[in-house]
């Protein structure tokens, strides 16, 4: 195994110092290692983190070159579904289930399971049918998937 970059960045001192549990310094420092490293994102092959909680879809979404999160977070969700905001959650978990997909069609790549003409028809069928959907998140969504 060869370590070709690293980054650290320390954001709080304590879990309950965390000014919001859905966000770490994953990015920034994930973005000092690939700058160290000369890589992107789609070089990787392997991503650990270890700590004391789970792996956040949008941390890890992003650093996959994936859209991530949109609009509310899960700690919103409650407020939003007592605003009667349902339009906003519905949109929120869906790009959550697209961002999961996308991060399992990225693990059967790396895992040799997908050839990368398997894994870019599999995202291709994906996008397009966003695409066609045509819904004002979901073009959010594939502007900030183009942008990666």
């Amino acid at each position: 195994m060869e370590l070709r970059g690293f980054g650290e960045q320390i954001t709080h001192s304590t879990l309950a110092s965390l000014p919001d549990v859905t966000r770490t310094g994953i990015i920034r420092s994930a973005g000092r290692a690939f700058d160290t490293a000369g890589l992107t994102p789609a070089d990787m092959d392997v991503l650990s983190l270890y700590g004391a909680r789970g792996s956040p879809l949008d941390e890890l979404s992003r650093l996959a070159g994936f859209p991530g999160k949109l609009g509310v977070g899960g700690a919103q969700v409650w407020d939003s579904y007592r605003r009667g905001e349902i339009a906003s959650i519905r949109d929120y978990c869906e790009a959550d289930c697209a961002n999961t997909y996308l991060l399992y069609l990225r693990y059967q790549l790396l895992r040799g399971a997908f050839t990368k003409d398997q894994y870019g028809k599999e995202t291709g069928i994906l996008k397009t049918y966003l695409q066609n959907l045509g819904k004002p998140h979901w073009r959010e969504f594939l502007q900030l998937w183009n942008e990666a």
